[in-house]
């Protein structure tokens, strides 16, 4: 519980110190029953679960969203921790001490990449480099190694505090406790002086996108267009809704037709979702459309990336939630050269807690590509990113909402963030080196027929 509090939107001093120990009680734990699998998977279920569901279940979340729902985005989480503990007790059996402490942040790592990116029902928060705030030194670091390195420094830190913990020798557990201060330390004073590129010397880059958000809490596109009028006084070129604003299919074949008449008379160009037939059967992800200025041109696009020429020399790409959750898919789109990201977002059986954690998620994909990012939904909050993770602009709530904000550009000159050109394969990295030392752990089993995980040495 003392861990999840890094989760909610506090950023005080003790919310910066816990993830730096949050994790001892549990290596304790492990520590103890690293010859028990069936220990080691309860302790990993019962602290996945106060993780992930108190934050939930403090907001008031547990009422907003059917059971079902709460599941699908908690048992992932869960499960990922009831497996770190599982491998967890195996390392904790190895004789070398100093082996140890990188391995089980090896692990985690590899488990939370492959939760992430590789299971699509996964919820993409409580990643564990969202307990650090992503305005915070330590949270820079991000446009270094990203959101997962992060989660790999973090347990890295509590691996090396649980070392000094156990040891009995002086020297041991100097050393380790002194190598987690330091790390620690050094992350702070390396996020304060760290220049990312496009952060332009702390100014905005000098190119920007006039964006409109659009948020309504009700039903039908009518409302929508309402709110988009309320824009124009303050001409924006573009106006994104969410992407469960207009049906694909059923009572309402027209309301294309009718944003082209928008588009037309007002002169400005729509970005939007088109959200399909949940009970048709067919893959329910949304289709992207975009109607230029004036509706010269339209596009409409199943994928869930659609590129956006609003003026030539520009690279700005409209895509889906999913997209905007994938470290993999937006490093891949920012090395192509994307300069702003616009995330049509789908807010159906979400909790309000939720929201939060992908907007802090979104935060940090923002660093890491050093991108800005604008995000419209129905029921949570839609908002615009700079390129450094700061909040421009945040629609309240769960409330009907509609502002236009100039949405930062990345300059193409100014390069690449460091985990753009290279930090990125640290996580991928890591669930490669998992596999080898599963490899390594199953072949050393079979050497010594016989051996079981619960084995007490004699």
């Amino acid at each position: 519980m003392l861990l999840s509090l890094c989760f909610f939107e506090g950023s005080g001093i003790l919310e910066r110190t816990i993830p730096w120990f949050g994790l001892l009680p549990l290596l304790i734990s492990l520590g103890r029953h690293r010859y028990s699998l069936k220990w080691r998977l309860l302790h990993g279920f019962f602290f996945g679960s106060i993780l992930c569901c108190w934050p939930l279940a403090s907001a008031g979340s547990w009422v907003e969203a059917p059971i079902l729902s709460t599941a699908e985005a908690s048992l992932p989480i869960i499960g990922a921790w009831m497996l770190f503990c599982a491998a967890g007790g195996v390392l904790l059996r190895k004789s070398s001490p100093l082996a140890i402490v990188p391995a089980m942040a090896v692990t985690w790592t590899a488990i939370e990449y492959l939760r992430v990116e590789y299971i699509p029902l996964a919820s993409p928060g409580m990643q564990l480099g969202q307990l650090l705030q992503p305005d915070s030194p330590e949270g820079q670091i991000a446009t270094v190694i990203g959101l997962s390195g992060l989660g790999f420094v973090i347990c890295l830190v509590n691996g090396a505090f649980f070392l000094a913990l156990r040891e009995s020798r002086v020297r041991t557990q100097v050393f380790p406790a002194l190598a987690a201060t330091l790390g620690v330390l050094g992350m702070v004073g390396l996020g304060s002086i760290i220049e990312a590129p496009g952060k332009n010397g702390g100014r905005l880059p000098g190119e920007s996108l006039r964006v409109g958000l659009v948020q309504n809490t009700g039903d039908g596109d009518g409302k929508h267009l309402d709110l988009a009028r309320q824009l124009l006084n303050s001409k924006p070129r573009l106006i994104l809704f969410p992407s469960d604003t207009f049906p694909g299919s059923g009572d309402k074949p027209g309301f294309k037709t009718r944003l082209e008449t928008f588009a037309r008379e007002e002169g400005v160009a729509i970005g939007a979702g088109v959200l399909k037939d949940r009970e048709s059967g067919e893959d329910s992800r949304p289709s992207l459309l975009y109607i230029a200025s004036g509706a010269r041109h339209g596009d409409e696009s199943a994928e869930e990336i659609l590129s956006i020429e609003t003026k030539e020399g520009q690279s700005i790409l409209l895509v889906t939630d999913r997209v905007s959750h994938s470290a993999h898919q937006m490093r891949r789109l920012a090395s192509e050269g994307a300069q702003l990201f616009l995330v049509a977002g789908d807010s159906a059986g979400m909790q309000t807690e939720m929201h939060r954690l992908l907007d802090r998620l979104l935060a940090f994909r923002a660093l890491e590509t050093g991108a800005g990012i604008c995000r419209a939904t129905r029921k949570g909050s839609s908002s615009i990113l700079n390129n450094r993770g700061s909040l421009q602009a945040e629609a309240p709530k769960g409330q009907d909402w509609a502002a236009v904000n100039p949405a930062p550009l990345l300059d193409p000159r100014q390069g690449h963030t460091w985990f753009v050109k290279g930090g990125w394969v640290l996580a991928p990295g890591c669930l490669f080196a998992l596999g080898i030392l599963a490899l390594l752990e199953l072949y050393s089993r079979r050497k010594i027929p016989g051996a079981q995980d619960s084995t007490r040495p004699s």
